[in-house]
This record gives structure tokens, sequence and C-alpha cells, in this order.
């Protein structure tokens, strides 16, 4: 039988180095996490007080973020207790 071996990381390595990377650039001075790479980000939702007004994440350290991504570097999916990610990934 022939050994099965891979000349280098699959399609889902390759996929979680460059989302880990997008992760690293959302690192603070402090070493926690941004809520968001920009000043002001759009959630998608909109304010119930003001329902013309979008929810939004602030560029500014979040316990949030700092939570997702400790489970990325451990290449953990909270949605189905794997270590694999989505098969649509990569």
């Amino acid at each position: 039988m022939m050994p099965f071996w891979s000349s280098g990381p699959t399609l889902q390595e390759r996929a979680a180095q460059e989302y880990l990377g997008a992760i690293e650039e959302n690192r603070a001075p402090d070493d926690s996490y941004y809520a968001a790479s920009v000043n002001e980000l759009p959630t998608g939702f909109m304010l119930q007080t003001d329902p013309s007004q979008s929810r939004l994440y602030f560029h500014i350290s979040h316990l949030a973020a700092l939570s997702w991504a400790a489970l990325a570097q451990e290449r953990f999916n909270p949605f189905n207790s794997t270590r694999a990610l989505p098969k649509n990934a990569g």
C-alpha cells in the first residue's frame, strides 16, 4: 500500500492561516482584539430606538473579539464542536 502524504498545507489549512492573519491584523497593543478594523462598522441590524440608524461595531478592544480570536487560534469551531472549518471554507 502506498503511503499518503501531502507536499504542502491543505486548502483548509491555507484558509485557516489566511483567517488567522486577518485576526492578527486586529490585535491591539495590549494584546486584546478590536471589535472592528475601522472606526465604525455597521452590524446589519438597526437601532430599536431609531430604525434609520444602524447598530455599529467600533474600533475598540472587546472581550467578544478576544474570545473569537482564541477559538480561531485553537482552530475550534464552536458551531459544530470540532476543529474543522466549514466544507466551503477556502
